[in-house]
């Protein structure tokens, strides 16, 4: 019985929002794993990685966070240019605060006028030093697997502008699509503190071994299991859709704009 109590308490602790202010009157209700998952950010302060399986709305997830923090007030929304409009339109539907947002296009920067900001990877490296200006309150990365190699341009370009941006949330269905080096951006940008040394993670969790050539190959997996651990008891929440499918309706149908 005790230890049910600390159970209670721990859930308590990690779900105090019960429900999202204002939906009820737009007839919006997030599914409960959904609060769960807007839950999850507010208990790790706003810096979280929501890894649920395509389709369980992790866009929702996101923007319900925001309409219950009052306070955020300038937004920035990475993602691929497929969907940029999509997330001005869900955006729109799920925060109910009058915001002024701004899809960003081309490769030449202009004066930015939104408080949400919308841009593709893409051009993030075009756009660097008036992104920095602007003083974010949250950075939304939607597909953030298209930061997974240290190498790219947008990798570099997305570390330099998240500096000093107080909440970070990552979305993606695919946090590992291939190999375990793949997600150390994804959880650096989050929480460096983590896998604070970059050799000892490929070492640990990448199977690494020195090459012909004297360098490193990190294309191997080690200790995933130890891996997957450290990710959930720290910023990543995963659900498949086997998990919460109870809760999904038979057929959900959405317009796509062309």
């Amino acid at each position: 019985g005790a230890f049910n109590k600390l159970q209670e308490i721990e859930h308590e602790k990690r779900n105090p929002i019960k429900k999202i202010p204002k939906y009820k009157k737009k007839k919006l209700k997030p599914y409960d794993y959904q609060l769960e998952g807007v839950n999850f950010i507010e208990y790790h302060n706003g810096r979280a990685l929501i890894a649920d399986e395509m389709g369980l709305g992790k866009t929702i997830q996101a923007l319900a966070w925001v309409q219950y923090r009052k306070d955020i007030q300038n937004i920035l929304i990475v993602c691929p240019s497929s969907v940029k409009i999509n997330w001005k339109e869900e955006f729109e539907k799920w925060v109910l605060r009058k915001y002024n947002i701004e899809i960003l296009r081309g490769t030449t920067p202009y004066k930015i006028t939104g408080n949400v900001v919308i841009i593709n990877y893409d051009i993030l490296n075009r756009w660097i030093i008036d992104l920095k200006l602007t003083n974010f309150d949250v950075c939304i990365a939607d597909e953030m697997h298209y930061v997974k190699s240290e190498k790219s341009q947008r990798t570099r370009a997305f570390k330099e502008i998240i500096m000093g941006i107080p909440n970070v949330i990552e979305l993606t269905g695919t946090p590992i699509e291939n190999k375990p080096i793949e997600i150390y951006n994804i959880v650096q940008a989050i929480s460096p503190d983590i896998f604070p040394n970059y050799y000892s993670y490929l070492y640990r969790f990448c199977g690494a071994k020195r090459n012909q050539y004297g360098g490193i190959d990190a294309t191997g997996s080690s200790n995933e299991k130890e891996l997957n651990r450290i990710l959930k008891n720290t910023i990543m929440i995963r659900r498949k859709k086997s998990e919460v499918l109870k809760e999904l309706p038979p057929k959900i149908t959405v317009q796509v704009p062309l």
